[in-house]
């Protein structure tokens, strides 16, 4: 009597468990399905994209043809493979372009009052002349 009752606390045991295994692997395969759906789509949209930007590109190549700049025009080359010195220069000199437009716009914003008075002009040539 006593083995009937181990014999059945164990195949309790094992039942309980094979379907706590079988619950979490279905569960398992539902979430693989779901993913594997997702992906599906990443994917046809990746697709997607890569021939739109493959026509976008041959649009701009038509048209830079038809401009006859296709063939002569300047390539935009990475940072790394140009003289550092050449970039400094340049960097400089666009820093400077936009330092001169800030200052112009900032003495063209100024108020009458906090104008650079010149000492050779009369009061009412500093009114009427504004930056």
């Amino acid at each position: 009597m006593r083995l009937l009752v181990w014999v059945v606390i164990w195949l309790v045991i094992l039942g309980v468990s094979g379907w706590v295994l079988w619950r979490r692997l279905r569960s398992l395969r539902d979430h693989v399905v779901a993913l594997s759906d997702q992906l599906a789509e990443a994917e046809s949209l990746g697709y997607a994209v890569q021939l739109a930007a493959g026509e976008r590109l041959r649009d701009q190549q038509v048209r830079e043809a038809a401009e006859g700049t296709g063939e002569g025009a300047q390539r935009h080359t990475l940072a790394v493979f140009d003289d550092p010195a050449t970039l400094a220069r340049e960097r400089e000199a666009l820093r400077e372009a936009l330092a001169q437009e800030r200052r112009a716009r900032r003495a063209a914003a100024l108020p009458g009052w906090a104008r650079p008075v010149d000492s050779h002009a009369t009061p009412s040539d500093r009114k009427a002349v504004s930056p």
